[in-house]
């Protein structure tokens, strides 16, 4: 197939741009690719959208559809993939391609990455339905990470043209079956714990550090860029500062690195408040972490069971988090088989393979499943 595939790519790195350079790296192998970069931002690391009604971004818009409209009008397509955002404003920074694509009487599928899609739609204005509406009947097809997600799209788009795929981890991500037998020879006393994602008010960060200081015998990593907001950021200073022998900061990483850091822990904890399906959850699996996180919310419940994947919390209470730590804490080295065997399934070939079968069903026009 000749496809082109409209998605942020790194830099920034979040599950969003990962998906996408995981995307490119497996559709390229089989096929003739080529990429339009959406990201406009290229060094926003935060969560809050720079204004778009200022003069630079709206003429950084312009510049960058005039570029875009000459790959777009380049050659024919056998399908458009883009991998979309979940706010009105994400969805349509996409529909000047959608209509490039029915221009061209070319496929397009859209691929969310996050579980609030209807709450957004059900939240505006009649108009702005119509435009989503209008925009989502004529796609080839909507993709979602999980069953659970499918409802977002149910009496809008036709249950057939609804796709199920959910994320891959990265090849690199992965540790070898040696690295999984000595993290549990390894295991020391002390329980290692890691939060790995931005220390963040949605994220969680709040409740986990209210939850440490009733968890003994454990350190607790850090790694993930700092929410600009002065009470956060004040929170996180004081915690710090507060327990200087049992929290470590590392910062952003990425690559070997943390995969290194994720490998070094015993229990991965994400007591996000909103999330599609954590990339973040799939590489501690590939990594034996165990995992404490509440699976009531977004897509969550499609990857991970309490009691199979780890405890399961309540994402508001810290009392909650910190009984599920010490819950899971009792039986680490079956959560680390369970999750690094479950990783397999989520691994970058798999994910592949569940696209392109997904992109070949909508070319062809077959139902989804």
């Amino acid at each position: 197939m000749r496809i082109l595939i409209i998605s942020p790519f790194p830099p920034p790195v979040h599950g969003h741009s990962l998906a996408g350079k995981m995307a490119y790296e497996g559709l390229k192998q089989t096929n003739e690719v080529t990429i339009i970069d959406s990201a406009l931002d290229k060094n926003f690391s935060g969560n809050k959208l720079p204004p778009i009604y200022s003069p630079n971004r709206i003429w950084k818009i312009l510049v960058t559809l005039v570029r875009d409209s000459r790959i777009f009008f380049s050659q024919h397509y056998d399908i458009v993939y883009m991998g979309i955002g979940i706010s009105f404003r994400g969805f349509m920074r996409y529909a000047p391609y959608m209509v490039m694509a029915m221009m061209k009487n070319e496929p397009y599928v859209l691929h969310t990455h996050g579980s609030t899609f209807r709450a957004m739609y059900d939240s505006v204005g009649e108009w702005k339905r119509f435009v989503l509406r209008f925009l989502l009947k004529r796609a080839a097809g909507v993709i979602v990470l999980g069953n659970s997600l499918r409802s977002m799209f149910e009496g809008i788009v036709s249950e057939g043209e609804i796709y199920v795929c959910e994320n891959g981890v990265e090849n690199t991500s992965f540790a070898k079956n040696a690295d999984i037998e000595g993290k549990k020879r390894q295991r020391g006393r002390k329980l290692s714990l890691l939060f790995l994602s931005n220390l963040m008010r949605a994220k969680g960060i709040l409740e986990l550090i209210e939850a440490f200081p009733s968890v003994p015998d454990a350190v607790l990593h850090l790694a993930g860029a700092v929410e600009p907001d002065d009470e956060v950021k004040g929170k996180i200073s004081r915690f710090y500062k507060e327990n200087p022998d049992r929290v470590i900061y590392h910062g952003v990483v990425h690559g070997e690195e943390k995969r290194k850091l994720l490998l070094n822990s015993d229990i991965f904890v994400l007591p996000s408040k909103n999330e599609g399906q954590p990339i973040s959850i799939l590489e501690a699996y590939a990594t034996g972490c165990a995992v404490v996180t509440d699976e009531k919310v977004g897509g969550i419940s499609d990857i991970y069971t309490d009691g199979i994947n780890g405890v399961g919390c309540n994402h508001d209470s810290a009392e909650s988090i910190a009984s599920a730590i010490e819950s899971t804490r009792k039986t680490l080295d079956i959560y680390t088989d369970v999750n690094y065997k479950a990783a397999h399934r989520y691994s970058q070939q798999a994910f592949t393979e569940r696209l392109e079968a997904i992109l070949k069903q909508a070319v062809a026009g077959k139902p989804g499943r």
